[in-house]
């Protein structure tokens, strides 16, 4: 008997001074479009957790989640997966300077 089970993922909507944070994909599938920071839930860890590593991995903003905000199943010809979307409070502090620091680098992208 063979088992196709989906694949779990997180994404974060940050909002950053009135503007959505997203980053460019660095690689396939969909390299160099712009996206969501979000990743796949490590098999030790919360979704929650997951929410919180991925946001500093692909921005560099340590976030508090407020709340998860949608979760959608997806169905491809390959893989399945569940993705757990979640809303954290704005970046403050320090956070607002490697914020600007990264979108200035190309890193990531706020837009309106």
């Amino acid at each position: 008997m063979q088992y196709e089970n989906p694949v779990p993922g997180v994404g974060i909507l940050i909002e950053f001074e009135g503007r959505l944070v997203l980053v460019q994909r660095d690689r396939p599938p969909r390299e160099g479009e712009w996206a969501l920071p979000s990743g796949f839930i490590e098999s030790d860890e919360s979704v929650e957790n997951a929410a919180v590593r991925e946001a500093l991995e692909e921005t560099g903003l340590e976030i508090d989640l407020i709340e998860l905000f949608w979760r959608v199943f997806v169905s491809g010809r390959t893989t399945s997966q569940w993705s757990h979307h979640f809303l954290p409070r704005a970046p403050t502090g320090h956070q607002r300077h490697a914020c600007r620091r990264r979108c200035a680098r190309g890193a990531s992208f706020c837009t309106e």
